[in-house]
């Protein structure tokens, strides 16, 4: 008999591993005959990684219409592969993803697009870091809401972009449909507020 804890370890690696899974036959029995042991495993492993997709997708909802749905959902289920969770939050899953996208990209390619897809993926992270994080309302602080006298806080962020990708975050989440913005040098500031993350850039 082998222990809960040790049953649990072993459907975690089977499901992110499957073709390294041992003993699938022994650990998985289906008393009906209907379905093999690997074809129940696998049930456990789409429901599994669908539920991370939508996890991605709902921290990068701009990033994944500027990629379009069938792009996105290929990037992320190559990243999901490469950096199964680890952590018991899923707010933690997302963290690596913009390293990630910047890693893969070609490096032949002088297409400018990839960048814009980078740096939005940045800015949707750290958007919700700041969104997650501490903030200054737990203590008692008014965060600098200009680029002067910034203290580096979990709540305050400073992001150097080659696009201006906030015009197109802020329109994306007004459900409209902007084009794809030129190259431009921007700085921009990601803060909360009262609960809410704000965005000033220059």
């Amino acid at each position: 008999m082998k222990s809960l804890k040790a049953i649990q370890e072993w459907l975690v690696s089977a499901i992110q591993q499957p073709a390294a899974a041992q003993g699938i036959c022994e650990m998985v029995r289906d008393e009906q005959g209907r379905l093999s042991p690997v074809e129940r495993l696998e049930i456990y492993g789409k429901s599994f990684y669908g539920r991370l997709l939508q996890v991605l997708e709902g921290e990068f909802p701009v990033l994944r219409h500027a990629m379009e749905g069938d792009l996105f959902a290929q990037f992320a289920g190559e990243y999901l592969r490469i950096h199964p969770p680890g952590s018991y939050t899923l707010t933690d899953l997302g963290k690596n993803f913009p390293k990630y996208l910047r890693d893969t990209r070609p490096e032949d390619s002088n297409e400018l697009w990839p960048e814009f897809l980078i740096e939005l993926a940045i800015l949707e992270r750290v958007f919700s870091e700041v969104y997650q994080g501490d903030g200054p309302e737990n203590h008692d602080v008014t965060p600098a809401e200009d680029f002067e006298g910034i203290v580096s806080e979990p709540w305050t962020k400073i992001l150097f972009c080659h696009f201006p990708v906030h015009r197109y975050f802020l329109a994306v989440r007004k459900q409209e449909d902007p084009e794809l913005p030129s190259p431009r040098e921007t700085t921009l500031l990601v803060y909360r507020r009262d609960y809410r993350v704000r965005l000033r850039a220059r």
